[in-house]
């Protein structure tokens, strides 16, 4: 039985993509002044004429938003859950496509990576082949060679409800580089330095109306679903 719980989230991200919002231009600061209004501690990083990025520091996450004329992206690293950047993103989106006069998304996805500690590639390949995807007969193998050294699984399923889910699952070996003065302290017992990279995208296929979007409710579900996914591809 694969255990989810001891999976580690590495990254979240939500984005809704649409045509292209020539207002971006014009009502940018608007867009600014009230965030900043409902959000003291969000600093505005970088305004270009092709997109714009905003900081927010919420109990410790720190969450990035970044829209341009043609997409509204919200991006955070080891998230603690989802709370942060579900209330954000639900205060913030309704701004953004007022003064973008966004009312259509042509696609909305919402992706989770994550990262399962194993000992080397023999037990990420070991994991993969659970998913009855990943299944090469040893005497045909063997043909080809003798280890294997960069297993990936990548697919998209496609339901009756216009859904989509792409999955990307890869052995990663990786280390950790912090450039920081000798007399600070950085805790990286967390860090996952041989792991099995689950990164699962959950996208809208047909076109979805902006006031529909619950964004909280919707990284709620989505997070429940793709575990349960995992559990079952990988158990």
């Amino acid at each position: 039985m694969f255990d989810v719980s001891k999976m580690q989230l590495e990254q979240m991200i939500f984005e809704v993509r649409f045509e292209h919002a020539f207002l971006y231009w014009d009502n940018s600061g608007k867009i600014f002044k009230e965030i900043l209004k409902g959000w003291p501690t969000a600093t505005v990083e970088t305004v270009t004429t092709q997109e714009a990025k905003v900081i927010v520091n919420i109990k410790d996450d720190d969450l990035t938003l970044m829209f341009s004329p043609k997409h509204i992206n919200f991006n955070q690293s080891s998230p603690s859950g989802i709370k942060a950047m579900g209330e954000f993103a639900d205060y913030t989106l309704p701004i953004i496509t007022k003064h973008l006069d966004v009312n259509i998304f042509s696609r909305i996805g919402n992706r989770y990576i994550y990262m399962y500690k194993v000992d080397d590639v023999q037990a990420s390949v070991a994991l993969l082949q659970k998913t009855g995807f990943f299944s090469i007969p040893a005497d045909k193998f063997a043909k080809i060679g003798t280890s294997l050294n960069n297993p990936v699984i990548k697919f998209t399923a496609v339901r009756d409800d216009d859904i989509g889910y792409t999955f990307n699952m890869a052995y990663v070996s990786r280390n950790l580089e912090i450039k920081a003065p000798k007399l600070v302290k950085c805790d990286a017992s967390a860090f996952i330095t041989n792991g099995l990279l689950v990164d699962i995208d959950f996208h809208t296929l047909k076109q979805v109306e902006g006031g529909n979007v619950r964004v909280q409710e919707l990284l709620k579900k989505n997070k429940k679903d793709i575990e349960y996914f995992i559990g079952e591809l990988l158990g």
